[in-house]
C-alpha cells in the first residue's frame, strides 16, 4: 500500500490515450477513481462511483516519486502556485466546494460556520466560502489558529477551548439568527453544538467524523426547526473543473503548515498527530 491522497507534481510520461494531457506540465491530481461506466457515473454522481477508489487508501498513491492515474485526474496549475501548494489542495478543496455548494446549497449573503479553521478542509471552506458571497466565521483551538482563520478570510473567529458552547457566542454574532450552514468534519463531540448554532431552516454538512462517529439527535428540534443534516463525501468530476477555475485566477490557494522530506514520513505523521499546525504537511520525494 502506498499512501498519499494528494499529489502535484510535473507530467513525465502520457499514455496513448491521454489526449490533452502534455508532458512536463505543472499538474495536480484529482484523487477520486471513478469507473465513469455506473449509473451514477453516467448521471455525473461520480463521488457515488459503485466503483469508487481513491489514490493512498486503493490505489498507489503519493508517497512515492511516481504516481500513474488516468488522464482525467490530471489538472493543469498555473505557475503562480508552488507544488507545495498546489499538493495542500486536491482532497480537501474537492471535499468542501462539495459540501458548501452542492450539498449545502451555498448562496451569496449565506452566513457560514466552518469548523477547524486549521484543517484541510476547514481552510479550504473558509476561501471557498468567501469567493463565492459568504459571511464566515470559524472555530479553532487557539487564539493564533483563530487569527490564521481570519487571516484566510474569515470574518470573526471562535476560540473553542476557551469558549465552551460555541453555539451561544454564534448566535450572538449573527444578531440572534444562527447561521445558514454549518461545515462539520469533528463529528459526535460538538454535534449538539453544530446543530444549536443554525437558523431555523438552516443545514449541517458532515463529510467526517474525527472527534467520534455517534451523536444523539433532537428530532422534534429538526422539524419544528426545518433544519435539514446532509452527509457528504468528497467531490464530483464536474466540481473539480469549477473550483480549478478558482485556483488557476489565483483565488484559491493551498495552506502549508510545513516540509518534510518523504524520507521523514513516520515524523509528518507524528506532527499531525500533534494536531499543532495550521493547514496541510506536505512530503516532497528527494531528487
Amino acid at each position: 500500500l502506498i499512501l498519499g491522497s494528494d499529489v502535484a507534481g510535473v507530467v513525465v510520461e502520457a499514455g496513448a490515450g491521454a489526449g490533452g494531457v502534455e508532458v512536463g506540465a505543472r499538474v495536480m491530481l484529482d484523487p477520486s477513481i471513478v469507473d465513469g461506466t455506473c449509473d451514477f457515473c453516467q448521471a455525473g454522481e461520480t463521488n457515488l462511483c459503485r466503483n469508487y477508489r481513491m489514490l493512498g487508501p486503493a490505489w498507489p498513491g503519493g508517497y512515492a516519486e511516481y504516481v500513474a492515474v488516468p488522464a482525467e485526474n490530471v489538472h493543469v496549475i498555473p505557475e503562480s502556485l508552488s507544488f507545495e501548494e498546489a499538493a495542500a489542495m486536491p482532497l480537501t478543496f474537492q471535499t468542501a466546494y462539495h459540501m458548501l455548494v452542492t450539498r449545502g446549497g451555498l448562496r451569496a449573503g449565506d452566513r457560514v460556520l466552518v469548523q477547524a479553521a486549521g484543517s484541510g478542509v476547514g481552510s479550504a471552506a473558509i476561501q471557498i466560502a468567501k469567493a463565492l458571497g459568504a459571511w464566515v466565521i470559524t472555530t479553532a483551538g487557539s487564539d493564533e489558529k483563530v487569527a490564521q482563520g481570519l487571516e484566510l478570510g474569515a470574518d470573526t473567529g471562535i476560540n473553542y477551548r476557551s469558549t465552551p458552547g460555541f453555539s451561544a457566542q454564534v448566535i450572538e454574532q449573527t444578531d440572534g439568527h444562527g447561521v445558514d450552514i454549518v461545515i462539520d468534519h469533528v463529528g459526535g463531540a460538538i454535534f449538539d453544538e453544530n446543530i444549536a448554532s443554525l437558523r431555523r431552516g438552516g443545514t449541517y454538512v458532515n463529510c467526517g467524523v474525527t472527534d467520534g462517529d455517534t451523536a444523539q439527535l433532537d428530532i422534534g428540534r429538526l422539524l419544528r426547526q426545518q433544519i435539514a443534516v446532509v452527509g457528504s463525501f468528497m467531490g464530483t468530476k464536474a466540481e473539480v473543473r469549477e473550483w480549478m477555475r478558482l485556483v488557476r485566477d489565483g483565488t484559491l490557494r493551498g495552506v502549508v503548515a510545513e516540509v518534510f522530506p518523504l524520507s521523514e514520513a513516520a515524523e509528518a505523521h507524528r506532527r499531525m498527530e500533534s494536531r499543532s499546525f495550521f493547514g496541510k504537511l506536505i512530503l516532497l520525494p528527494q531528487a
